[in-house]
């Protein structure tokens, strides 16, 4: 019966699952350039600091500067989204898999790397959730998916790590590998319709931001009054 549920996870689903995942992201990416050349085309001013957009962007991407607020959470965060990003692409099982549907693969992570890199981001995935749940501020502000991704996350590695390991996987091989399918099939069904989104709409994160304060020409007084600064000079 196991067999029948992963053949239909790795199969079936994990095709519905990906096709969700890619038209969804494929709608985001859409829905963003179009808005952003709508604020464009609109604002009385178009001219855009791109030298300081794509450093800020490179600041977000690898957060350095960052590590001194909440060092701990923040090597945390880095080394979960580095081992999200890393591991699921460079897995040599996973290329296998790619190489067999697509006709090409790449270089992949030696299986030392690769589970080493499952650890930290199993890790790190518990750091997050322990830092998260044990700071008052960032508890006050997380939504529910703030404390339910990170655990489907983690799902994932987890149960793929097990079912390479059999010495150390309490439960038969096919038991994991129904765990490790079903997680990610769900995951990718998720990505475009959560937090998780932002793995593709990161780098245009400071480009919205910045396209956001180009207003549209004569809104100058609508903006004051918003602000409740119409008797203040601009």
């Amino acid at each position: 019966m196991i067999d029948q549920w992963l053949e239909w996870a790795r199969g079936p689903l994990f095709r519905l699952a990906f096709l969700i995942m890619a038209l969804g992201l494929a709608r985001l990416v859409i829905l963003t350039g179009v808005g952003i050349f709508r604020a464009l085309y609109r604002a009385n001013d178009r001219k855009l600091p791109v030298k300081a957009l794509v450093m800020a962007t490179l600041k977000w991407l690898f957060p350095f500067k960052q590590l001194n607020n909440r060092l701990g959470y923040s090597i945390a965060s880095v080394s979960f989204h580095v081992g999200l990003i890393l591991t699921p692409i460079f897995l040599g099982a996973h290329i296998m898999l790619w190489k067999r549907g697509i006709g090409f693969g790449w270089p992949g992570l030696t299986s030392g790397l690769a589970d080493a890199l499952t650890i930290l981001t199993v890790a790190a995935g518990i750091g997050l959730i322990i830092g998260r749940l044990a700071n008052p501020f960032s508890r006050g502000i997380s939504r529910f998916q703030d404390f339910a991704l990170p655990p489907l996350l983690i799902i994932p590695f987890l149960s793929g790590f097990l079912a390479m390991h059999p010495a150390l996987n309490p439960m038969p091989y096919n038991a994991a590998m129904l765990i490790h399918t079903l997680s990610a099939d769900l995951i990718f069904v998720l990505i475009p319709f959560t937090k998780m989104a932002h793995c593709v709409l990161l780098p245009a994160t400071q480009l919205v931001a910045e396209v956001g304060w180009h207003f549209p020409a004569d809104q100058g007084e609508n903006v004051a009054i918003a602000l409740h600064k119409e008797t203040e000079p601009i």
